[in-house]
């Protein structure tokens, strides 16, 4: 009897772990992005955070906790500056005493980019990563990086 209580604690351990892997906890809202060479702006990376869930804000709130980051590297000579993130909203765990710093909804994050004078391309994938923690009102997951493929064309 033993085992059988052993192997069903294993299969429901397993595929609540399937289905965490399996949930989309964050989808990339921007796919396309215009910018001018020789110039300098702020583009607007949009996510959207899943019903019910929330993700760790940047800086988060607590040590243990893991901070949304945004890893925007350089492109074609282009400049990155550090990501400007959304400040956070309160948001208190089932069961907790405090509030941790949470995003939800929709997220913008702003990347102040300086394009260069002349460019080898009028087109291109900007590959990046966002880091994030997601959560829902009891427990919160293991982190995950979520790829990032952003169209980018240059106008005159």
């Amino acid at each position: 009897m033993s085992n059988w209580i052993l192997v069903f604690g294993l299969v429901l351990g397993a595929s609540a772990y399937a289905a965490d892997k399996e949930i989309e906890y964050v989808t990339l809202e921007t796919k396309d992005i215009r910018l001018t060479p020789h110039s300098e702006s702020s583009v607007t990376i949009k996510f959207k955070v899943a019903p019910g869930f929330h993700i760790q804000s940047n800086p988060a709130s607590n040590p243990q906790l893991i901070p949304t980051t945004l890893n925007l590297p350089a492109a074609n000579n282009f400049t990155v500056s550090l990501p400007i993130y959304p400040k956070g909203k309160p948001y208190r765990l089932q069961g907790s005493n405090s509030e941790i710093s949470t995003y939800d909804g929709l997220v913008e994050i702003k990347v102040p980019v300086k394009t260069p004078d002349k460019v080898a391309v009028n087109k291109f994938v900007w590959k990046g990563k966002l880091r994030y923690q997601a959560c829902n009102e009891k427990t919160c997951f293991f982190p995950k990086n979520m790829p990032l493929e952003i169209h980018v064309a240059l106008e005159k």
